[in-house]
């Protein structure tokens, strides 16, 4: 999804780090946009975002269907037009036999952990995103996106920021 924000412009992604059942391996996919290059499940948000736009992306992918463990962090690229801005999660897969989407992925493979390979995979953001899912024991817990009325944009609190604080915690 594109999206003005003022004179910037970006593109809101999501992703996920798929883990197996024991948490040994990791799922990755090599795509036809670029053979012998390996990368995470992903693609971008649809116009009303949720955690099914992750899960979705990911069976439509992959043919697996996966857990959502919670979110490992909101990545941002500034030195991109558009910018981007990625909601990477966490997940374990919950199926053992897929077939992945072959009009976009050409394979997909569970690496060891220890036998990623760092060297062919399709973007250096993957390999800082798949670091920080194999470190985050304790990822955020999933949450569901709350979408707020326009009515409230740009409103004033009138100057009590901690009671608003208290609420969204």
């Amino acid at each position: 999804m594109n999206t003005n924000v003022g004179p910037y412009n970006y593109t809101i992604g999501t992703g996920a780090i798929i883990f197996s059942e024991d948490g040994g391996s990791i799922l990755l996919l090599e795509e036809y946009k670029a053979p012998g290059r390996w990368g995470i499940a992903g693609g971008k948000l649809e116009p009303m975002p949720s955690l099914d736009n992750v899960t979705k992306e990911v069976l439509e992918e992959t043919g697996y269907r996966v857990r959502i463990d919670g979110l490992v962090h909101v990545y941002q690229r500034y030195d991109r037009d558009p910018q981007t801005i990625s909601f990477i999660y966490r997940a374990t897969v919950l199926n053992r036999q897929a077939k992945p989407d072959a009009s976009e992925v050409i394979s997909t493979r569970w690496f060891k952990l220890a036998e990623v390979p760092w060297e062919r995979l399709r973007f250096e953001d993957n390999r800082i995103m798949i670091q920080d899912a194999i470190e985050a024991t304790n990822p955020l817990p999933s949450a569901t996106i709350k979408s707020l009325p326009a009515s409230t944009a740009g409103r004033d609190c009138g100057g009590n920021h901690s009671s608003y604080s208290q609420k969204i915690r």
